[in-house]
């Protein structure tokens, strides 16, 4: 852009102006110098200044825990209302924040092969979403409806479809992605390194139970092996609540991020 813009603004000087000549020199000069001599030296000055590449794993896990803390803030806002809720209104705003919050962690991790709930529910809502769409374009054709009001429903089937993540490709290269150290200051994180797990990890609670498991998690406290929370069981929170270890790990293959029940880090 800094070339294109530097020649536009000397190619439209008119041919007469005293020394037009010099300026056009000037003006290519400029997109050369800025374009090689800045372009070809900037990996060398990011290797000297140690700037990190992106990290889409550490993104996606910074994601997940800024979510959870929105939601429970959410959450504990909604319990401080006064309210009538006759209509099971709170339990409906609960499920949308927790598959909000699912579909974040499911972007670290689920099972090996396993088609995560939120992979699902994209792949479901999309088939439909385009079936509505045809049957509205059918409607739009028969010509009952006026015109605005198709759009304004085509424009509504439209959002919904670009907000759902499709991207298998993209979440298997979050979860092969190696993870930076964070943390921030969190205790617990320190104090509970990750460890490596077992080769045949399950979670015995979902095994005796006759549930499905989305992925696994691991106390680093006693070594507890238990499904997250997109799990029917979601035992690895209910196993926080009955004991008060603070921290877990996945343990899912090639992954060793860990996350703190009590103050809601991650690293």
């Amino acid at each position: 852009m800094r070339g294109v813009v530097t020649l536009a603004a000397a190619l439209i000087i008119p041919s007469e102006v005293p020394h037009h000549e010099v300026v056009m020199l000037i003006a290519l000069t400029v997109v050369v110098g800025t374009l090689f001599g800045q372009g070809l030296s900037l990996p060398a000055l990011t290797r000297a200044l140690k700037v990190r590449a992106p990290d889409p794993a550490s993104d996606a896990l910074a994601r997940a825990t800024v979510l959870q803390q929105a939601a429970d803030a959410g959450m504990k806002r909604m319990a401080e209302l006064d309210y009538d809720d006759h209509t099971g209104v709170c339990d409906l705003i609960r499920s949308r924040l927790d598959q909000r919050t699912f579909a974040a962690w499911e972007r670290l991790s689920t099972a090996s092969g396993e088609e995560s709930p939120s992979d699902l529910y994209a792949r479901i809502r999309l088939e439909m979403i385009e079936a509505e769409r045809a049957r509205v374009l059918e409607i739009r054709s028969e010509g009952r409806v006026p015109s605005d009001v198709v759009r304004e429903v085509l424009g509504m089937l439209d959002l919904e479809e670009s907000m759902i993540d499709v991207s298998a490709e993209s979440r298997e290269f979050v979860r092969t992605a190696p993870l930076g150290e964070d943390g921030g200051d969190c205790p617990d994180l320190e104090e509970y390194p990750a460890v490596e797990t077992a080769e045949d990890p399950l979670c015995q609670r979902c095994v005796d139970e006759g549930l499905h498991t989305v992925a696994l998690r691991q106390c680093l406290v006693c070594g507890n092996v238990a499904c997250c929370d997109s799990s029917p069981g979601q035992h690895a929170t209910a196993h926080f609540h009955e004991t008060g270890h603070p921290v877990t790990e996945s343990a899912e293959p090639g992954e060793n991020w860990r996350w703190c029940y009590v103050h809601l880090k991650t690293s």
